[in-house]
């Protein structure tokens, strides 16, 4: 099961500023957004950092 998180409103400021990251979002908007029961059910989780940073 794939879920993504839901962004601050500071990084969706940082990705609406820049069209590759707009394009990564628009392609993982079917990607369903987690919740805490998904995070309770699952076996595993894996999380990946990156710095945001404005370009």
């Amino acid at each position: 099961m794939l879920r993504r998180v839901q962004e601050f409103e500071a990084v969706d400021q940082i990705i609406n500023q820049n069209e590759a990251a707009r394009q990564v979002r628009e392609q993982q908007q079917d990607i369903p957004i987690c919740t805490v029961d998904d995070l309770r059910s699952a076996d595993g989780v894996i999380l990946a950092l990156r710095r945001a940073t404005a370009i």
